[in-house]
């Protein structure tokens, strides 16, 4: 089917936003020299970028669920029952956050043992243990201390609170969520008698923003190792097109880096020119280096 460009929005949806980028998503797009570009690592960010954006997404939908849980206890009072079915399913919303944050450090940890796969003691079957040996500074010579501290302090920190749940979760029976009416709070009680969170939201919430800043603290380190190079990257798609700039690689890079592509063929098709030409400095350079800011 033809697409006509001029029945569609006038709208140019922008994706080269590098100075907005975390460094999680910047190491992604920017992957090259001196790091791997195997399929092990690809596949490594691209579980933890996944799954960040799917727990983000879980925690919006289960904000808005939470306040639905008082619905259970007013049934129990009007029906004398109640088959719980808000707090059921805030308690799968519960264990499914707990899973996809584990999983966004199981990618971290294939994407280290891609980087660093011949230093000693790395190794890729096991979340736990990749944390343990930065806390017992068991790894070799090439593991560097700007990623060994920080896991360090994690394990300590919270993964010990994480990690027992997500077992729980895994191999064991599902647990349910109840509402504290008089403090306002959610807690969690785990299947089979494993203990309970009296706030399990708050909980969450905690080891989520440390574990999210564990892992951009981590690629931070790694994106100003990366070499300069030139790529290619979508600047951004506009009436069904995709428009390219390309740049040299650099931890400081902005809107305003590198040299527009695609310039050569939309001045050939009216109706398709870029609508950001006229104050975007690519379209106007001419080497992907001139406005690159030096790292």
């Amino acid at each position: 089917m033809t697409v006509d460009p001029s029945q569609l929005p006038d709208k140019f949806a922008i994706d080269f936003v590098p100075e907005h980028w975390p460094p999680s998503r910047k190491f992604r797009k920017l992957l090259g020299p001196p790091f791997p570009t195997t399929t092990g690592m690809l596949i490594g960010l691209d579980t933890i970028l996944s799954n960040i954006n799917k727990y983000e997404t879980l925690a919006s939908l289960a904000n808005r669920l939470a306040p639905q849980l008082a619905e259970d206890a007013a049934e129990l009072k009007r029906d004398g029952f109640t088959p719980a079915l808000r707090s059921k399913e805030f308690a799968a919303l519960t264990e499914t956050l707990i899973c996809t944050l584990y999983s966004a450090l199981d990618g971290l940890r294939n994407a280290l043992y891609e980087i660093y796969r011949g230093v000693r003691f790395v190794q890729k079957k096991s979340t736990n243990d990749i944390l343990v040996n930065a806390k017992e500074s068991k790894y070799g010579p090439g593991f560097p201390e700007e990623i060994r501290l920080p896991l360090a302090t994690a394990y300590s920190a919270w993964f010990v609170r994480l990690r027992p749940l997500r077992v729980a979760i895994t191999h064991g029976v599902p647990g349910f969520c109840h509402l504290d009416e008089e403090n306002k709070r959610i807690a969690y009680f785990s299947g089979q008698g494993r203990g309970h969170i009296n706030d399990v939201v708050s909980e969450l919430n905690e080891i989520y923003l440390a574990a999210h800043a564990l892992i951009e603290e981590i690629f931070g380190f790694l994106c100003t190792k990366l070499e300069p190079q030139p790529l290619q990257l979508i600047c951004g798609t506009y009436k069904a097109r995709f428009y390219q700039r390309e740049v040299v690689t650099s931890p400081n890079l902005t809107w305003a880096s590198g040299r527009c592509l695609s310039k050569e063929w939309f001045e050939k098709e009216p109706g398709l020119e870029c609508p950001l030409r006229d104050r975007c400095p690519a379209y106007t350079s001419t080497s992907a280096a001139q406005h690159t800011t030096a790292s």
